[in-house]
């Protein structure tokens, strides 16, 4: 019966756990921007493959190889972001802001909505990778809002 009650309690929960998992998420995506072979293979999950390298060789040859190094700048941006967002929940969450918290994160999910509509618009990934990168998270992550929100405002 005790188990079922400390069940119950950590499901009624679920919004405070998305919230403290949320930063840490937001970490791992700058940590992993960091590493050059994890950077291209974040860029081919969500439809931006690196671009194609510029020298000599074939037309043929140019699109097999692509090179590490020239990632889409907004790649960087967007690691840049994640960091800022993590940081800032980090500090909010420690100081006990849960309305600062849940602002946070409503603006996130328009971030979610608006990177998932990049992928599917400029990306090479088509709705699949759109949902798996970001929007599936940003519905997880809207309903964490809105619970946040209906319990601290």
């Amino acid at each position: 019966m005790d188990s079922a009650i400390s069940w119950n309690t950590l499901l009624s929960q679920w919004h405070y756990l998305f919230a403290y998992f949320c930063p840490l998420f937001m970490f791992a995506v700058f940590l992993n921007s960091l590493s050059i072979t994890r950077s291209v293979e974040m860029c081919k999950q969500v439809g931006f493959p690196p671009k194609r390298p510029v020298g000599a060789g074939s037309s043929s040859q140019k699109q097999q190889q692509t090179s590490p190094t020239r990632l889409d700048p907004f790649f960087y941006l967007f690691a840049q972001r994640c960091f800022g967002i993590g940081l800032m929940l980090t500090i909010l969450e420690a100081c006990g802001e849960w309305r600062a918290v849940s602002v946070m994160l409503g603006c996130m999910c328009v971030n979610g909505v608006r990177d998932g509509w990049l992928v599917l618009t400029d990306g090479e990934g088509g709705v699949g990778k759109a949902f798996a990168a970001h929007w599936g998270i940003t519905i997880v992550g809207a309903c964490s809002t809105w619970r946040l929100w209906a319990e601290h405002w």
